[in-house]
């Protein structure tokens, strides 16, 4: 470990020495002076000043990059869905809002503009209600000389990299706080007798009572994970010891610390990253000599003095003396010296130092700093040469595109995190059913299920987001403006149409109001939208604006609704009256064809039986006409019933259908009359 940190350190020497000048000379003040010719004038007590005309220009990039947020994007891929791209998508969003991310892009974006280099990385921390489980943090690493890391790594975002280092200088109190006093370092006095076994780690500052410790991040080789990838450790270390290890997460070993570079160049076989205001530095000095210059040959010039004849002015010393103090209407003097020569009155000199000539040098120094670092007048707001918009436009344009790497470069960066985030977001939520937050690109939040399936709010469909089989995901990077400022954008868009055409005011009214922040602007949009549905009504769709249009609707609908039931139960009584009706008349007519199959089955019988004797058929005959006309009163009396209730229903309907059923009676009367054969005359044997 020793041995990699003091290999990286001497690898990345000459960088981190320039970057480190960066960030002292952006500071301003003496800083911005060489030591020698510091010393030299403050010897000499002559003017040091700093007029420092880099923080303008670094501030100008560091906020456009606030106000031009990149936004992480997920995209599905071989096995995922919209509704899991979605899911990661506001998964990331929440952690960035949990873990103020921010805060860390705005480190490191200050770090990458000022000295060519800022970090940030990916951590886990314990939820607030149960402390067994975990969520991602994005950490901010404010001091970014106190990273290191392997030099052999050769990607831009050093996802290669085999190690990193992320040190801290700490007393020897503390460190007996955070790691006890059961260390072998506490033990042994933090070596400051006998022999130090790391000098670089332990006994530092003027009182040797100050100890390095690193968060050693470095991936394992003889740990493999079932994919074939390394695992990461991460070893808290003073140097001689481990205090504490830890493995992290990422099935695919990388290691969480993500960079964000400025200007990546070669320099004898050697990678160099240049910040913003490396090629502004001399030009810079040179403001601040040709302003102290100027000064100083200012506060050297003496007042304009008046030449006069030796006792010219005896007797009236006080009066010219006051000259450029006092106002006086009349000065006099002698026209004669104290020779007795002739004398003219005195005379003002006048003495012009070169202020010209520094002036002079002191823009061009001014034009060479705008020039080396591609930021004109236009893009810190001013211009006293353009007057157009379109011309402060371009001017712009310019700086944007002069400095674009900073912007593209962080965008690499955040790929990488978006990579990390991917990766342990499933091992984070875990396999089980839950619900868990995402955040929407507008801030608001909303519940998610996870591992069960579930109706999608958007299509209505069946869906399961399953985090033990999550899919491919890609991960793309959107840069632009915030919701935040999305909106305040299009309020001033919509208040200068409303302000050429204030007739507009009656058709975008609720809209401007919406999109504006101040007080009671909800308040103010409702009453517009409503004075503009009174006044044009149509022009809001009131179902998508207003809930009480919508619960008026509801009403409507449930009233209609309601109506329509009454109706179908008025019909389903209907058709089961009529139902009732067409069953009597069914049963009439079973019972008819009933009677006359049977009335057949016996006249076939008594056919039968007349062979064997006229008294058994004389009999049966009688039987068979009592049968006949109890099966005759029964199947009137059917018909009749029928008819009454036929009658009831409709009376001209059951009318003609009871005159059809007294014809089909007949008929089926004559069909079922059967055929008695003459009765033949008894002969007396």
């Amino acid at each position: 470990m020793r041995e990699r940190f003091r290999a990286a350190l001497e690898a990345d020497a000459n960088d981190r020495k320039a970057a480190e000048y960066d960030v002292k000379f952006a500071a301003g003040g003496k800083n911005q002076w060489d030591r020698a010719v510091y010393a030299q004038r403050k010897k000499a007590k002559r003017p040091i000043l700093t007029e420092n005309r880099l923080a303008p220009s670094i501030a100008q990039i560091v906020n456009d990059g606030r106000q031009n947020k990149p936004a992480l994007e997920c995209e599905p891929m071989d096995g995922a869905t919209e509704q899991s791209a979605e899911y990661f998508e506001g998964r990331i969003r929440q952690i960035e809002y949990e873990s103020d991310a921010d805060v860390a892009y705005d480190t490191s974006r200050e770090g990458q503009v000022t000295c060519g280099r800022g970090f940030y990385r990916v951590t886990t921390e314990a939820t607030a209600g149960d402390a067994s489980k975990q969520r991602a943090c994005i950490e901010p690493i404010d001091n970014q000389f106190a990273v290191v890391w392997d030099p052999a790594a050769q990607r831009y975002d050093l996802e290669d990299a085999d190690f990193w280092f992320i040190v801290r200088t700490i007393s020897q109190e503390q460190h007996e706080r955070d790691f006890g006093t059961d260390t072998l370092a506490s033990k042994q006095g933090f070596f400051l007798e006998g022999i130090n076994p790391a000098p670089d780690w332990m006994g530092l500052g003027s009182g040797k009572n100050y100890v390095r410790v690193a968060d050693y991040y470095h991936r394992d080789w003889d740990d493999l994970t079932d994919d074939g990838h390394p695992t990461v450790k991460i070893c808290a270390t003073n140097g001689v010891e481990v205090l504490d290890e830890t493995d992290w997460i990422d099935p695919a070993g990388v290691i969480p610390v993500i960079p964000v570079f400025g200007k990546q160049l070669f320099v004898d076989d050697e990678k160099r990253n240049f910040s913003l205001i490396r090629n502004a530095i001399d030009p810079q000095k040179l403001v601040n000599l040709y302003a102290s210059n100027i000064a100083e040959q200012i506060s050297q010039m003496p007042k304009n003095p008046y030449m006069v004849a030796e006792g010219q002015i005896a007797g009236r010393e006080k009066e010219w003396e006051e000259i450029n103090e006092v106002q006086r209407a009349v000065v006099q003097y002698k026209t004669r010296a104290a020779n007795g020569d002739q004398a003219g009155p005195p005379v003002r000199t006048a003495n012009e130092p070169p202020i010209q000539a520094l002036v002079t040098g002191y823009l061009q120094a001014i034009d060479a700093i705008k020039a080396s670092m591609g930021i004109f007048d236009a893009s810190l707001g001013a211009g006293p040469g353009d007057t157009a918009g379109i011309a402060i436009q371009k001017r712009q344009k310019e700086s944007d595109v002069a400095n674009f790497h900073f912007a593209d470069n962080e965008e690499r960066s955040r790929k990488k995190l978006g990579r990390i985030l991917l990766r342990i977001i499933p091992l984070l939520d875990g396999t089980d059913p839950a619900e868990h937050p995402i955040r929407g690109a507008d801030g608001k939040v909303q519940m998610r299920q996870v591992n069960v399936r579930y109706l999608d709010p958007k299509t209505g469909q069946p869906v399961m987001i399953d985090l033990s089989k999550p899919g491919e995901h890609g991960i793309a990077v959107r840069t632009g403006p915030s919701f935040t400022s999305q909106r305040q954008e299009e309020n001033e868009r919509q208040g200068e149409l409303i302000k050429a055409a204030p007739e507009l005011l009656w058709i975008l009214g609720d809209l401007y109001f919406r999109t504006s922040d101040g007080p009671g602007a909800q308040d103010m949009a409702e009453r517009m939208e409503r004075a503009i549905g009174l006044r044009t009504p149509g022009l809001i769709d009131q179902k998508q604006n207003d809930p009480r249009a919508q619960l008026q609707q509801a009403l409507q609908q449930a009233q209609q609704a309601h109506v329509q039931n009454q109706q179908l139960i008025a019909e389903v009584h209907k058709l089961a009256h009529i139902l009732e009706t067409r069953q009597a008349e069914s049963d009439a007519k079973f019972n008819i064809e009933a009677l006359k199959s049977w009335t057949q089955l016996k006249v076939a019988e008594i056919s039968a039986s007349v062979k064997t004797g006229i008294a058994d058929a004389d009999r049966e005959g009688a039987q068979l006409e009592a049968m006949f006309d109890q099966a005759h009163q029964v199947g009137l009396a059917a018909m009749e019933h029928s008819h009454q209730v036929l009658q009831n229903q409709q009376q001209q309907d059951n009318a003609m259908e009871s005159q059809q059923n007294q014809q089909e009676f007949q008929t089926a009367q004559l069909q079922a009359a059967p055929e008695v054969p003459p009765r033949q005359p008894q002969v007396k044997q």
